[in-house]
């Protein structure tokens, strides 16, 4: 009976390490399948990562591009710039000859009035000296006469 009772313990002690045993082939299970999937996770992640790395690489060319043509347009601005500088200056030079051609063209349309002024004055003038003129030389004519006409009455 003593033996007998044994085995009963030992086969209820089997029993439940058997048991046991299944509980952890079943968690055993449960947790490959947990694995298979938590690898297969980790693989999309991983591929995932992989993407992610190759976008952040042609983001950062991408960017360093960027920056270069950044450069580039900030040193053509400042060119832009300076040649708008120069060429306001240029205006503005331009800008004063003309003001002072302007200020010369107005002297000279003074100058041709004044001009135009005296040519009529002189032609007035003109006039009047030849009417002078005429009215001398009828006088001196006149003159003659009379003293051709004295020596006549002398001389007759």
């Amino acid at each position: 009976m003593d033996l007998r009772s044994k085995i009963n313990d030992l086969e209820q002690k089997l029993k439940i390490q058997m048991d046991k045993s299944d509980k952890t082939v079943k968690e055993l299970a449960e947790t490959n399948k947990k694995l298979a999937t938590s690898e297969k996770m980790l693989s999309e992640k991983s591929e995932r990562f992989s993407e992610l790395e190759k976008e952040q690489k042609n983001l950062k060319e991408v960017k360093s591009k960027l920056d270069e043509e950044i450069s580039s347009l900030k040193s053509s601005k400042g060119d832009l710039e300076r040649q708008l500088a120069a060429a306001n200056e240029k205006i503005n030079a331009i800008e004063k000859d003309m003001e002072r051609s302007k200020d010369s063209l107005e002297k000279l349309a003074k100058i041709k009035e004044d001009l135009e002024q005296k040519e009529r004055e002189i032609e007035s003038i003109k006039k009047d000296l030849q009417q002078t003129i005429s009215d001398k030389y009828i006088e001196i004519e006149s003159l003659k006469n009379d003293k051709n006409q004295a020596v006549s009455e002398r001389e007759s």
